[in-house]
């Protein structure tokens, strides 16, 4: 039994053993991008053609140039946190940059990344995690604190070993090393980090490493095309801003944010 195999049957039977445990279940599968005319399927060459860690298979290697990337997802899930310490009822019906989207259906799909992360990084695949959470209670925050700290816990325990970061993982984009998967959901976690903090007007309070950022920019920028993005691509065209922006508004923007959201289009 192949490496991948083994941890792919550890995470189930370990979801199997907490699944009477959950104060949420899996639900459908939604994506931050405003609706769309496009057509056609998401193509791995878009996603993959140019990364110096790319190989003409499509699976991603040599990635000998990344640092340990766990650090820095981990202090970019952290830095979520404080927005979800004073996060009132209130503040769970309000919009997100993600259009159609409340704060409780971004924190439902926050959730979910975390526990996609820790899935694949123990070998398993990234659509046996659906994209989005239910809570039992969607309108109380702090059952949304509780699922968020339960996230991060099952993410750091996925991330502790440093063996981990050895071998290739099945990404949503492609198969790739693990490193280099990490470093994407860097860009994922800061985005949406974003998101909630713009939601709240506290993006003042929102911290992310600028030095985690770039190194995420530098994958991803790299790894999909700016513009006419196919449909499989869960967010918009890049917005234009300049070149010396802050690195997680260069981010944002990169992902189809505007950095000037103040809500939604009258």
């Amino acid at each position: 039994m192949s490496r991948s195999t083994v941890r792919s049957e550890h995470s189930r039977s370990s979801a199997r053993r907490r699944a009477g445990r959950r104060p949420w279940r899996w639900s459908r599968w939604r994506s931050c991008r405003r609706r769309s005319a496009r057509t056609g399927r998401l193509s791995q060459e878009n996603l993959t053609a140019g990364v110096v860690f790319v190989s003409q298979s499509g699976v991603m290697t040599q990635t000998q140039q990344l640092p340990d990337p766990r650090p820095r997802l981990l202090a970019t899930a952290d830095a979520v946190t404080p927005l979800l310490e004073t996060l009132t009822a209130d503040d769970l019906g309000r919009p997100t940059p993600c259009a159609g989207w409340t704060v409780a259906d971004l924190l439902a799909h926050f959730v979910a990344v975390e526990h996609r992360v820790a899935h694949i990084m123990r070998g398993g695949r990234p659509f046996e995690v659906p994209s989005v959470v239910e809570v039992e209670d969607p309108a109380d925050p702090d059952v949304w604190r509780a699922a968020w700290a339960a996230g991060r816990v099952v993410l750091g325990e996925a991330l502790a070993d440093p063996a981990v970061l050895e071998g290739l993982v099945h990404h949503p984009a492609a198969t790739m090393p693990a490193p280099a998967a990490l470093t994407t959901y860097v860009s994922e976690l800061g985005t949406h980090g974003w998101d909630l903090a713009v939601a709240l007007g506290r993006l003042d309070e929102l911290h992310v490493d600028p030095a985690a950022v770039e190194a995420a920019l530098a994958v991803v920028t790299r790894a999909i095309p700016a513009s006419d993005r196919p449909a499989g691509v869960p967010f918009d065209d890049a917005v234009d801003v300049p070149e010396d922006a802050d690195p997680l508004l260069r981010l944002v923007a990169f992902f189809g944010r505007d950095p000037r959201w103040a809500g939604p289009a009258q």
